[in-house]
């Protein structure tokens, strides 16, 4: 970059990462993903550190580009290790088990959407899709949140719900998180051709 002039290379490369991530996106939204709608808020600080002012997290659709790039490169390295007798740290998600479902039903009414007693991924996206712009959002998609179990980690292949996804592992930030540090040391032993070695306690 030069003088506020972008490269034809780098403005090229840029499209093809917005085209790419698009068309993660719509297939991640056909295979049944669910999308909350639950802004992150920003917090301001004087030079005293005290709070001045509040505002919603940027929401540019870059943010959304290298989200798709990691959460596909999350489970392109748990594809990897499916299967194997290596077991990996895993982000699970199960499937939800439904209890008072009474306030959801509620929420939905009010939008003219039905929700059975136990609804499916669909239903629950209809839902979420039908209150995305609307002043009730962001009630209702916590609704929505309430009613899915809590994502874990396990060595267990579960797959992970909310992402329709059948193998996922938290993968792409080691030095934020140390789950994803452990799965880096376990993928360079593989690729070094090293034995793991385990007991039965493990």
């Amino acid at each position: 970059v030069t003088g506020g002039a972008y490269s034809s290379e780098l403005v090229e490369a840029l499209q093809l990462a917005n085209t790419l991530a698009n068309t993660l996106l719509k297939r991640r939204r056909r295979d049944g993903m669910i999308e909350l709608n639950l802004p992150e808020v920003v917090l301001e600080f004087d030079d005293d550190g005290h709070v001045k002012d509040a505002h919603p997290e940027d929401d540019a659709f870059t943010h959304r580009i290298i989200e798709m790039f990691m959460v596909e490169a999350n489970e392109a390295l748990a594809r990897t290790f499916a299967g194997l007798d290596i077991p990996i740290l895993r982000r699970t998600h199960p499937e939800p088990k439904f209890g008072d479902m009474e306030e959801l039903r509620l929420f939905a009414r009010s939008v003219g959407v039905s929700m059975p007693e136990e609804p499916s991924r669909e239903d629950l996206q209809r839902l979420l899709v039908a209150t995305k712009e609307s002043e009730s959002a962001r009630a209702v998609h916590f609704a929505v949140l309430r009613t899915l179990t809590q994502a874990t980690y396990s060595p267990n292949e579960i797959g992970h719900f909310a992402l329709a996804s059948d193998h996922y592992a938290h993968f792409t930030s080691p030095i934020r998180r140390y789950a994803d540090l452990v799965v880096h040391r376990q993928l360079k032993s593989f690729l070094r051709g090293e034995e793991w070695v385990h007991s039965e306690d493990d």
